[in-house]
This record gives C-alpha cells, structure tokens and sequence, in this order.
C-alpha cells in the first residue's frame, strides 16, 4: 500500500492511526516490512518504527540502513560531522580532547535515534567531538574487534619497526575487519591524521590523538585492570595508524 511504502521510505516511528485507522492497512503496512526484513519495533503505547539506531547500533546493520546508509560508506550523520570538523575544527586549540555540553549530547543523540533531524550548525566543536566519540564508545562491535585485539598490541609489545608495524596493521585490517568497519576507520584515521599535520595551531600530536582515541575504538568489555596495562599499547597503534594513514589505507 502507499501507506506502507511512505513508512518505509520515511523510517519513522508511527502511530496505527498515522498510518490509518483501517486495521488492514496497519497489517500491509508490518508485511510490507517482514518482506524486507526490515525490523519493526512495538512499545507499549502501540508505536512501530524502524530498528536504525545510529547510537548502541551495529555497523553492519547501519550499512543497510536507508536512513543511514551514505555514499562514503559511513552513516550519514557521521560524515556530517567529519564534514564540519575540517570545515571548522581542526585548528582549534586541544580539538577532541575538551568535551561537550553533557546535557546537549544527549539530548541530540536521542533525537538523532528518533529519527529526527539535527542541524549540525548549531552545534559547537566541542559537542561534535564528543558525540563522535560516544558513537564509537557505543558501537555494539567495536571498531577494532576483539578478533584482532591480541594481534594489534603484539605490533608494540614485540618492538616492530614502524613500516613493518603499519604493513601489519593493513594485513589485519584487510583481513579481519568487516567493510563498514574498514570504511569508518579508514574515514576516523583520515580525518586524524589532518588533524595531526595542524598540531602546531591544534597542539594535538599523534600520541595525544592516540590517547584520546584508543578508549573509545577498542573493546569496551575488557577488564579496567587489563585495560589500564594494555593502554600503552593501545595508544601505539593507533598512533602508528594516524602517522601512516597512507601506507595502511590508501596505497596498494
């Protein structure tokens, strides 16, 4: 029914009586979407809606998300706010490194998985910042998976020089990691990279990129003591990836 296919494409939450009062058109509608696997969610107040949470989802799923989904092969939200950050942020002072208005953040990142829009221009630096780390904080597998964890601090706790260290890394990476997650790091890595190359406006070296993002890219489940040994090492590779990005994600 047009019903159905105006929710699909709008991926929005509805009430029954948004859609129609006809209880047939209410049943199209939830076979419309069981044809295309698409998850449909009902709350106690009879809401249905689209599984595409950008925040605690999954990679791979956002990649199939219509709402998501974008052409750069990251969520859409996301590239947004890549966009803005080298449009006004790099050169700020300690950029990724201060946070947010706390409040804020969260305010955005409900409404973001409620389907609604966000101007991304009212929002400062700082906010942006922050927001993309909890994302990656709260993917449901992290960006750099446990399949590969043990392999990547082996890179630093052995002493490998840097070319063979990064050469490793492209191996794992191309190897291991899903497409959406070889795209967003790839993305992640670019952008810290440029970051990087401004340290003497920004002050962020790639050991203090590293530090900050090496929490939010790994595991969230390891154990805080065995966390707290491997950060040095943690910090290591994701300092070799900002400092050989090409190596690693752009040359062949």
């Amino acid at each position: 029914s047009s019903a159905a296919s105006d929710v699909y494409k709008r991926q929005e939450w509805y009430q029954a009586d948004e859609i129609d009062e006809s209880p047939l058109n209410f049943v199209m509608c939830v076979t419309h979407c069981a044809k295309r696997e698409i998850p449909v969610l009902f709350n106690w107040q009879g809401t249905m809606g689209y599984e595409t949470q950008l925040f605690g989802g999954n990679l791979d799923d956002l990649a199939l998300s219509a709402h998501h989904s974008h052409p750069s092969g990251i969520p859409g939200f996301i590239h947004t706010i890549f966009q803005h950050l080298r449009e006004r942020g790099l050169r700020i002072e300690g950029i990724f490194r201060h946070s947010g208005a706390k409040s804020l953040i969260d305010a955005v990142m409900s409404a973001i998985n409620r389907g609604e829009s966000v101007n991304v221009d009212e929002l400062h630096v700082h906010d942006l910042c922050s927001i993309l780390k909890y994302f990656l904080r709260d993917l449901k597998e992290p960006l750099l998976p446990m399949s590969i964890y043990d392999e990547l601090l082996k890179i630093n706790q052995t002493g490998m020089k840097a070319e063979e260290g990064a050469l490793e890394i492209k191996r794992l990476v191309s190897n291991y990691l899903s497409g959406p997650h070889q795209q967003l790091l790839s993305h992640l890595i670019q952008l810290l990279n440029e970051t990087f190359q401004l340290q003497d406006q920004n002050r962020m070296s790639p050991q203090n990129l590293a530090t900050v993002f090496a929490p939010n890219v790994f595991s969230q489940q390891i154990e805080a003591a065995q966390c707290l040994k491997d950060l040095q090492h943690q910090t290591a590779v994701i300092s070799l990836m900002i400092t050989n990005y090409n190596l690693i994600f752009v040359d062949q």
